[in-house]
């Protein structure tokens, strides 16, 4: 049967959060209407699709508690930032090394040039 509300959810939903358990009522009800010709697996298939629909956005942490997933746009911007640092951090030591080039060069060039006046 649909639920009216977050409060009348099955035990098994009690522990997520309320915008988990929100969706987990939405795609339970929506599944339910939708499975109305299963018969008896009606409401095993609206479960289903509704752990389904939860999980699409939460996820068990190494705790066992539900924690919303990070949307893939910020997946991809940290991992751009790491890459960025990590790039920054090898490429330092190349740097000093160039940038040390260049004074010798140019020192070089200077005295030459004080000799040749």
């Amino acid at each position: 049967m649909p639920y009216r509300s977050v409060a009348e959810l099955p035990p098994a939903v009690k522990d997520l959060p309320t915008h988990a358990k929100e969706i987990y009522m939405a795609a339970f009800n929506a599944a339910f209407e939708q499975y109305k010709d299963r018969g008896e697996q009606r409401e095993a298939l609206a479960h289903g699709t509704a752990w389904a629909a939860v999980k699409t956005k939460y996820k068990k942490n190494d705790d066992g508690n539900w924690v919303a997933k990070e949307a893939k746009v910020d997946e991809i911007k940290d991992k751009h930032a790491e890459i960025l640092q990590e790039y920054g951090r090898r490429n330092a030591v190349k740097d000093a090394a160039r940038i040390h080039k260049i004074i010798e060069l140019l020192q070089e060039l200077l005295d030459t040039d004080e000799e040749t006046r």
